[in-house]
């Protein structure tokens, strides 16, 4: 039987039941004979394995999930637009075209050639544009996977449930 005495009246904790669950496959069988197999512990959790919860008793559902917790595990937050165009730019030949950008703007703007027009800069800037334009694109892909990605998760993770309440 389990030793311990939880909060709201239960004679087990949160830690109980997660230290149950993380016994390996090889020692579950002992480790549940040691809390009384099945039945002992559905009786500290003062639960029926024929009858299961009273649906109609609020205040007992309330100090269930006051002592254990919501049944729910909060889904992760997506990326930003931002984060994602923070990530595209690691790519390593688009760090080497930032660089060159910036190096050809730069000399475009103080050491004009000879004859030149004054714009030798738009080169080196057309760089930096065509490098802004695939970072964007990049993080916009990715941004729509993600949220089909989650659309899916949400769907999939949508699972019936066979509980019993009320016997």
């Amino acid at each position: 039987m389990i030793h311990t005495t939880g909060g709201g009246g239960f004679a087990t904790t949160t830690q109980d039941l997660v230290k149950l669950i993380e016994t390996p496959k090889e020692h579950f069988g002992e480790h549940l004979a040691t809390l009384g197999g099945i039945e002992g512990i559905a009786a500290t959790l003062k639960s029926s394995l024929v009858a299961g919860l009273d649906s109609n008793n609020a205040q007992d559902l309330q100090a269930r999930e006051d002592v254990f917790g919501r049944n729910y595990i909060e889904p992760e937050k997506p990326a930003t637009i931002l984060e994602l165009m923070w990530e595209a730019f690691h790519d390593s030949t688009i760090i080497v075209l930032t660089i060159s950008g910036t190096v050809s703007t730069i000399l475009g703007f103080t050491v004009p050639h000879e004859g030149g027009t004054g714009s030798d800069w738009v080169e080196g800037a057309s760089i930096l544009g065509a490098v802004l334009l695939v970072i964007t694109v990049s993080a916009v892909n990715d941004y729509q996977k993600e949220k089909q990605f989650a659309a899916l998760n949400a769907i999939k993770e949508d699972e019936k449930i066979k509980v019993i309440r009320n016997g």
